[in-house]
């Protein structure tokens, strides 16, 4: 807990309003708290994750509950603001509304900034979103948290759910509520572990997508998102011979579709083990 008032004293707020008969009459559930505070704090992570990789951590507070609304403090390990933490995640939620449930139609680069991107939806409206937006709005993970965090919307006497960051402010109605029930493959099961893997296929180019490896039972291909790694692989830096190995952090994580499967992505290359 030291690490996080020690390694960044900024300390920035998202305020959660709900609105409906419930909170008129004080009847609402602290289940459904529960439910967007546990929402809340998943997208927080992978808000982070997106943003500034695995090693920022960022931890949820509640600072203040009263009837029908509750106050968090996000508090991160490193350097970079929290505010753009929140404001990220209100934006997501401006996304998901846009979008009306409703796959992207366009993603078309901005001409003049190479952080933003224009987005069409499907009546045809553009609007402009930052990339770090998007790509944790296309974050599986991130999906079933908004799905969990705007649940509550679901049950008798709660109309609305408003969440206000220190410089941008959204709401979800019920009438909103599917346009952020996920509808991708549900995720039953993620881990990280450390293991060593054998490269039985490589990019040289630096290509994170055309990698397959085994780890000694089953043969499968997996991502790489460490960029320090695949830099080095473009600029030569490592040579790889038959037997070549891998120290990694590994991410499994198993979804439930029409049928059961298993997406694998390194996070972390920490040793490259040579053949003797």
């Amino acid at each position: 807990m030291n690490n996080f008032k020690e390694l960044n004293k900024e300390q920035n707020y998202l305020a959660i309003k709900f609105d409906g008969d419930a909170v008129a009459d004080n009847s609402i559930s602290i289940n459904s708290f529960i439910t967007t505070l546990v929402g809340l704090e998943k997208l927080s992570y992978k808000t982070v994750e997106n943003l500034y990789g695995k090693k920022c951590k960022v931890e949820l507070k509640v600072k203040a509950l009263k009837p029908g609304s509750f106050i968090i403090d996000l508090l991160v390990t490193c350097a970079e603001p929290a505010r753009i933490i929140v404001e990220n995640i209100v934006s997501v939620i401006e996304l998901g509304k846009f979008l009306m449930g409703k796959n992207m139609v366009a993603q078309t680069p901005h001409e003049s900034d190479n952080y933003k991107t224009y987005i069409t939806n499907c009546n045809g409206q553009i609007q402009v979103f930052n990339n770090s937006t998007v790509n944790i709005w296309n974050d599986g993970v991130a999906r079933s948290a908004l799905d969990k965090a705007t649940s509550p919307l679901d049950g008798e006497g709660v109309n609305n759910i408003s969440i206000t960051s220190p410089t941008k402010a959204s709401s979800i109605s019920k009438s909103e509520r599917d346009y952020f029930v996920n509808k991708q493959d549900e995720v039953i099961n993620e881990n990280e572990s450390n293991v060593i893997l054998e490269i039985f296929e490589l990019s040289l180019s630096g290509n994170n997508k055309k990698w397959r490896f085994s780890d000694g039972e089953v043969e499968f291909s997996a991502n790489i998102e460490d960029n320090d790694f695949l830099d080095g692989v473009k600029n030569q830096i490592y040579s790889f011979k038959n037997g070549t190995q891998l120290d990694v952090v590994l991410r499994t994580v198993q979804k439930k579709g029409a049928k059961i499967k298993t997406e694998r992505t390194i996070i972390e290359v920490k040793k490259v083990i040579y053949p003797e």
